[in-house]
């Protein structure tokens, strides 16, 4: 009798451990899921921190990061529009935004923040470095930040170089994926630093990095 209480236990036990951590990290305020917002934006289907507000879709020690960092006397280009537009808008001087889809672009248009001004640009995935990468050199104008977060990104890297204000930095999304070491070699060449976050995002179950390139006197303070 015994012998079958304790079995039964044995295969009971791990289950209400598992369960109990679970109830845990879902509710206390100090849990990880959130503090970061994690579980508001797995309810609610949408990159926003804990108190509903949005974020980018990047991962939190990156989005920490720069909410530390970021102020009103910054001027940020991004490439790929979304929530993180607006939550740019909320920490920035001013933003332009290039979205390449058109449905997207159109509903983004709606409800753009002031300080904002939303572009799009055609992307032709035959005609790489095209009229998408583009589209920060033909402003004419120089940024502080500029955010690599559609498509075309090395070619986008490529292009912001010559963009930045003396204290300018460039932010690329998604950089531990193979296809854009190059934008390392480019930025690496252009005598940029690089400092990578990697971390976990909303939607995701697997380690997701963002490297910022910059130099000496930055205004990111790095």
């Amino acid at each position: 009798m015994k012998q079958a209480v304790k079995k039964i236990l044995s295969r009971i036990s791990p289950r209400l451990l598992f369960a109990s951590q679970v109830y845990r990290y879902t509710r206390s305020s100090s849990s990880y899921y959130v503090k970061t917002g994690y579980l508001r934006s797995m309810i609610e289907g949408k990159p926003v921190d804990k108190d509903g507000s949005p974020i980018p879709w990047m991962n939190y020690c990156i989005v920490k990061f720069l909410k530390e960092r970021l102020n009103k006397n910054m001027s940020l280009f991004e490439y790929g529009s979304g929530f993180s537009t607006r939550f740019y808008a909320q920490n920035v001087k001013s933003v332009v935004s290039v979205e390449h889809d058109k449905k997207w672009f159109a509903m983004l248009k709606e409800d753009t923040p002031a300080n904002c001004k939303a572009l799009y640009a055609e992307y032709n995935q035959e005609l790489m470095g095209g009229e998408y990468s583009q589209t920060v050199k033909k402003l004419n104008e120089k940024f502080d930040i500029i955010v690599v977060d559609g498509r075309d990104r090395v070619n986008c890297v490529n292009n912001s170089i010559n963009t930045l204000t003396k204290e300018g930095v460039i932010i690329l999304d998604d950089s531990s994926r193979e296809r854009y070491g190059k934008a390392f070699d480019l930025m690496h060449s252009a005598g940029f630093k690089s400092l990578t976050f990697c971390g976990l995002k909303f939607g995701g179950g697997k380690e997701d990095c963002t490297t910022i390139f910059y130099r000496d006197g930055n205004c990111l303070e790095i």
